[in-house]
């Protein structure tokens, strides 16, 4: 870095940076990542439960795309109705918060009813900073998205889930 000047007519600043070249990916490593074959995921039967109503198309929308049968419902009463009428679901995508029964409450409805559905909820939650949602998350080790989310995110946090999933019963433990 250089400055040059003279009284009376400005100054010039010269700054000088090194170019770095950067070698071009092997193509053949390009070439076998684009041959790799995504893994298999299974297909698998959704509940979203959303009050916001372009959310709720949204989600239902890409996960309807990805293969996957999905219920799209306003609100967590009526997700206890669709459990409670004998549907059994993979995964469940849940608003946090929603009118009348949370996505808390709803929650602790379905671990009560089956408990093997745990690790197969994703919260949805435009306030992942409020102390009670950032503590019921962390406590219970629970996956979520924050609002607003990326769709790709979404994509992989299902597909991840329903990787996991080994073809068993979701509501077999259920009493």
């Amino acid at each position: 870095m250089n400055v040059e000047s003279e009284p009376g007519h400005g100054a010039a600043f010269i700054i000088e940076l090194p170019v770095i070249e950067i070698p071009p990916p092997l193509s053949s490593n390009v070439d076998a990542i684009k041959k790799q074959q995504p893994p298999v995921i299974r297909k698998g039967k959704i509940l979203v439960v959303d009050d916001e109503p372009v959310v709720r198309s949204t989600l239902a929308r890409v996960l309807t795309k990805m293969g996957h049968t999905v219920d799209a419902i306003a609100d967590a009463g009526k997700a206890i109705e669709k459990l409670d009428s004998g549907i059994v679901y993979d995964l469940i995508l849940s608003d946090v918060r929603m009118p009348g029964m949370n996505g808390i409450e709803l929650y602790s409805r379905i671990l009560e009813k089956a408990p093997a559905m745990k690790n197969r909820i994703i919260f949805i939650t435009g306030d992942v900073m409020g102390l009670d949602i950032k503590t019921f998350l962390t406590t219970n080790n629970l996956s979520y998205l924050a609002k607003p989310f990326d769709i790709e995110l979404l994509k992989e946090k299902t597909n991840m889930m329903m990787a996991e999933q080994s073809g068993d019963n979701p509501q077999e433990s259920a009493g």
